[in-house]
């Protein structure tokens, strides 16, 4: 008897917590497809923006490798042809055939990116026994730096050199070079005629795209310092 009493004490009991338990368990399995569905929305959100950024990437690696290749072209065969059709040389010059011959060469050699450190002097001296105009140049012995920013500015500093032998109206420039802490200077200057910035007809690349904006590539800058009549000088710095 006094069993039967204490089984009907606990029936009102335990009907109560049974129903608490199942709906424990109900609410925990809610809020676990809860989890698990922001989870893979938050999985998928990741995707997509990887995906977007992977894309952004190769879009941005195929325009820097476009704009390394105009330079290039600017910079060998369009540079040549141009020489030889303003009347800069007619053909007997001894320096065209070995111009167009390293031209050649470049268009040909598909060009990697270079790594490693380099010495800003070596690149320099080749530019400069490869102009067409005599050269003053004060530099230290070496001048030691990673590759890639100084092929920038040995392709700045040959474009540099280029515009003072096809506008400049001289046959002579200074090139020097500073090398202070971690930042290195490079000036090109001349005494020729100068030129009125403003007035560059914005299709002309030499200056906005091989000096300027190649210098900015390897986060260095760029100065054009020219008045008409007195000269230019081109300052590339790096760092900036």
């Amino acid at each position: 008897m006094l069993d039967f009493l204490a089984d009907s004490a606990i029936l009102p009991v335990a009907g109560p917590l049974v129903l608490w338990t199942f709906g424990e368990a109900a609410l925990s399995r809610g809020l676990f497809l809860l989890v698990r569905a922001a989870a893979r929305a938050a999985d998928h959100e990741l995707a997509v923006r990887e995906q977007a950024r992977r894309d952004a990437a190769v879009a941005a690696a195929r325009r820097a490798d476009e704009r390394e290749y105009l330079s290039l072209l600017h910079d060998t065969a369009a540079a040549t042809l141009l020489a030889v059709g303003t009347g800069m040389a007619d053909g007997s010059e001894p320096w065209l055939r070995a111009q167009a011959a390293r031209d050649l060469a470049a268009l040909r050699t598909r060009r990697e990116l270079p790594t490693g450190a380099a010495d800003l002097v070596d690149l320099l001296e080749e530019v400069v026994r490869e102009s067409r105009l005599t050269v003053e140049v004060t530099a230290p012995d070496t001048v030691s730096m990673p590759a890639m920013p100084a092929a920038a500015i040995r392709g700045a500093v040959h474009e540099a050199l280029a515009n003072v032998a096809r506008h400049a109206g001289v046959d002579a420039a200074t090139m020097t070079v500073h090398h202070a802490g971690d930042t290195v200077t490079v000036e090109i200057a001349d005494r020729g005629r100068g030129f009125v910035p403003e007035q560059v007809s914005p299709h002309r690349r030499g200056v906005s795209s091989s000096i300027v904006r190649r210098m900015d590539r390897v986060g260095g800058r760029a100065d054009v310092l020219t008045e008409s009549g007195d000269g230019t000088t081109v300052r590339v710095v790096w760092p900036a």
